[in-house]
């Protein structure tokens, strides 16, 4: 009687397992944002492949490159809090879906060759506290919404 009970105890614990690890892998990041991490992604160019963000795997719980969340209380989501991309070799252009992550904090690009301006839709980022392009080659449209500064008073590159 004693090992029935063993064996019926060993088949409902691995029926547990099977049931609650696709509950383990599920999606944690909320998935707009992780939609709109990919669309950033696809206007960079990385030949040094430090970037890993696939669709594979979560932002948050996986450990993308650069990628730093934190856990919403109001919707049970983990949300891209920071964006730490900076000395990655990356080249292209800043992605408008960066306005599109309500929750960052800082954007971190320095150190790359990114081209071009800095997306109005940044501006549309009300948490945003630090965006750093500094030596990113970045045509510095200077917008009000952003800096109060003049462009003398931005710092130069040191080669």
């Amino acid at each position: 009687m004693a090992e029935k009970t063993l064996i019926m105890v060993g088949i409902l614990f691995t029926l547990c397992l099977c049931w609650l690890t696709p509950i383990a892998h599920a999606q944690v990041t909320d998935a707009q944002e992780v939609n709109e991490l990919l669309a950033i992604r696809n206007k960079l160019e990385d030949p040094s492949k430090r970037l890993n963000w696939t669709r594979k795997h979560d932002p948050c719980t996986s450990n993308w490159t650069g990628v730093i969340c934190s856990q919403a209380k109001s919707d049970g989501y983990m949300h891209i809090q920071e964006l730490l991309l900076l000395h990655l070799n990356l080249s292209g252009t800043l992605a408008p879906e960066l306005g599109l992550l309500p929750y960052m904090i800082r954007l971190d690009f320095m150190w790359n060759y990114i081209v071009g301006s800095i997306p109005k839709e940044i501006g549309s980022i009300t948490a945003l506290e630090l965006l750093y392009v500094e030596c990113s080659y970045i045509l510095l449209t200077i917008l009000s919404s952003f800096f109060c500064c003049s462009a003398n008073e931005i710092p130069k590159c040191r080669t």
